[in-house]
């Protein structure tokens, strides 16, 4: 498999689309870039809209032109882990629940042999 060149990894806005091609505005230094959906987001077919916060890999060849990797909420956050991140802590406190249950039972029991 062929090893990735050195690629700049920026975050930006975007303000244009237009036939699969995204302007973009980096948010640290204001240039423009013309970008293209990359990866899962093309093959899973996820929506990019204008305002959306995206993470940009740009070529170290071509600086006006990039690939959108990540789409990010308003907070600059990953949409997927933070998800992730609700839904294990929810795990975690139907866990809870379920280990309080088991020791009220167990105690019931006890409580019955007595």
């Amino acid at each position: 498999m062929k090893q990735k060149q050195s690629v700049i990894t920026k975050e930006g806005e975007v303000v244009d689309v237009n036939r699969g091609n995204y302007r973009v505005i980096l948010n640290e230094s204001g240039i423009e870039l013309v970008c293209k959906k990359g990866g899962k987001l093309d093959h899973f077919n996820i929506n990019i809209l204008i305002g959306d916060q995206v993470r940009v890999e740009i070529s170290p060849y071509d600086l006006t032109r990039g690939r959108i990797v990540r789409r990010l909420d308003a907070n600059g956050k990953d949409r997927v882990s933070d998800t992730f991140n609700q839904r294990k802590t929810k795990n975690m406190k139907q866990d809870a629940k379920k280990l309080k249950k088991l020791k009220r039972r167990e105690e019931k029991k006890l409580k019955k042999q007595e």
